[in-house]
């Protein structure tokens, strides 16, 4: 919404600059509807000449993404750590068996269906999906994976810079369609040469209103738009490189929680998940052990620092916030991070469909993360 704010900032400043030194506005509210049909008409008729229906479409969804931002949060980036930990996790331990459930159908998947977000943008599942399915087809070269990556993350990018593409390009003809609706405006100056000076004065003011509209809309709005659009993608972008060099650093034999340390070092900085603070959830996977039983297994990540300073408890909790369990954590973990800890053979109630997960740590206390499991009935 900063965008919005600087729309209104350039607004204010230029019309009220203007009024303010006795310029007078209604000219300009005269010969605006005249001027923006000329202009703006013919700036989109040369991007429809210029582009594709697809592109065009993306170059005006252009304007909606760069007001909202980047797509991706810092708890999306979490959220995507902790699902490639878990992939990551389920390859190592349960082999292609285990995993091809998860990357044949990811609609359906107990690992993807925890990350809604993730799940529903389906550029990010099929690159995750895909290259599983690749290796687990014994493409195992870490090299040619990473090769592969690259191209569909440049093949994205290229896709995805068409709209900047469009934003770019019209900004830099609308002065260049400015000066055309302004030399239209003198030559209906010069067909009324007879007329008084008063309604003279009041053409060439209005054919110069169009000179101002071309610079005003190319400089102050269309491309700070497609500038703006511009960061939004490249910040996007990073979210394919962490799932890259996750995926990269599982081939090379690293162990699951050192790949996502890999990929987390790529995450920009101003959303990277921090090592201190509170607690983070990492991964949850529940397992039947009998009628009504389970397993549980909790991944936590903290920068435990001492006896002072470290992930001391997790709980279970129904949907109301019902404490059903917890697991007590009794000592710091300071070298060994994220760290897995678990209960078994927890009875839970027979209609209990989803249980939730929180952490907690000396001296931050409980986290506001609550990470939610369905049972696997």
């Amino acid at each position: 919404m900063l965008a919005l704010g600087g729309v209104a900032t350039v607004f204010i400043m230029v019309f009220g600059g203007y009024m303010l030194a006795g310029g007078k506005i209604d000219v300009i509210v005269y010969a605006l509807p005249y001027e923006l049909m000329i202009i703006g008409g013919a700036a989109v008729g040369a991007m429809l000449i210029s582009n594709g229906i697809d592109t065009v479409k993306s170059g005006l969804a252009g304007f909606a993404r760069a007001i909202k931002g980047p797509k991706w949060n810092k708890d999306d980036y979490q959220d995507v750590l902790c699902l490639m930990y878990m992939l990551s996790k389920t390859m190592k331990s349960k082999g292609v068996v285990g995993l091809e459930p998860h990357i044949e159908n990811p609609e359906e998947s107990s690992i993807f269906s925890q990350f809604e977000k993730i799940q529903n943008d389906h550029h990010v599942v099929h690159m995750i999906c895909d290259t599983l399915r690749m290796v687990t087809m014994n493409l195992d070269d870490p090299h040619q994976v990473e090769d592969y990556l690259e191209r569909q993350i440049e093949k994205h990018h290229h896709e995805e810079e068409q709209a900047h593409n469009v934003l770019s390009n019209m900004a830099d003809g609308l002065p260049a369609l400015g000066i055309v609706a302004a030399v239209l405006g003198v030559i209906k100056t010069m067909a009324a040469i007879d007329q008084p000076v008063e309604i003279l004065g009041r053409m060439i003011g209005g054919a110069l209103v169009a000179t101002f509209l071309g610079v005003f809309m190319a400089y102050g709005l269309v491309g700070p738009f497609g500038q703006r659009l511009a960061q939004v993608q490249a910040t996007d972008a990073q979210f394919m490189l962490v799932i890259r060099d996750v995926l990269v650093a599982h081939l090379h034999g690293h162990a699951a929680q050192v790949s996502v340390e890999i990929g987390r070092g790529n995450v920009p900085t101003a959303m990277q998940p921090s090592l201190a603070g509170e607690v983070t959830i990492r991964a949850v996977e529940v397992a039947a052990a009998g009628a009504d039983r389970w397993d549980i297994h909790v991944t936590l990540r903290h920068d435990d620092q001492g006896w002072d300073h470290y992930a001391d408890n997790w709980q279970v909790l129904d949907l109301d916030g019902k404490v059903l369990a917890e697991r007590v954590l009794y000592h710091p973990h300071v070298n060994e991070q994220p760290f897995t800890r678990s209960l078994t053979a927890l009875s839970l109630p027979a209609d209990l469909a989803e249980i939730e997960i929180r952490a907690r740590a000396t001296p931050h206390g409980w986290s506001k993360q609550r990470y939610r499991v369905t049972l696997p009935r």
